[in-house]
């Protein structure tokens, strides 16, 4: 097998890649597993609408899926990037809302219950800076699909 001799840039924009789509495929996946968890996680920030909340359940993790398997497969960069680094600064937000009102809840982020702490946050914001790297091609990015001729 041979392992492509690639730059170190290119090396860190494939784990990017794969890294931060693989990241929205599990968290999307955790809750379209669990929409009621999702839907209390929510609410538990107390500044999203009920209204907003029963459109965001059913909707939102299909989007971050989506975005997640885009993202792996190389597809739409400039799209997906986008969606990416808005979903991360929403998230950002929502949590740095959440820890700044010490409100106790799970950030609803993954599946299983997780805490709103300042860690959360700083992972936010590496995963922020990452994605904003991919979408602005900072980083090189490299489709899985194979060339159609």
């Amino acid at each position: 097998m041979l392992i492509p001799t690639w730059s170190l840039k290119k090396w860190v924009g494939v784990l990017i890649q794969l890294g931060m789509g693989g990241l929205f495929v599990y968290a999307g996946l955790g809750k379209i597993m669990d929409p009621f968890r999702f839907s209390a996680s929510l609410l538990g920030y107390q500044i999203i609408p009920m209204g907003l909340i029963d459109w965001i359940t059913p909707l939102f993790p299909w989007a971050e899926v989506t975005l997640g398997v885009c993202m792996i497969l190389g597809l739409a960069r400039r799209l997906v990037g986008f969606g990416m680094v808005l979903c991360m600064v929403v998230f950002t937000l929502l949590v740095g809302y959440a820890y700044y009102h010490n409100l106790v809840i799970d950030c609803g982020c993954f599946g299983a219950p997780r805490p709103v702490d300042g860690q959360k946050i700083i992972e936010n914001l590496l995963m922020l800076v990452a994605s904003m790297a991919w979408w602005r091609g900072w980083v090189p990015s490299v489709s899985l699909l194979p060339k159609l001729r």
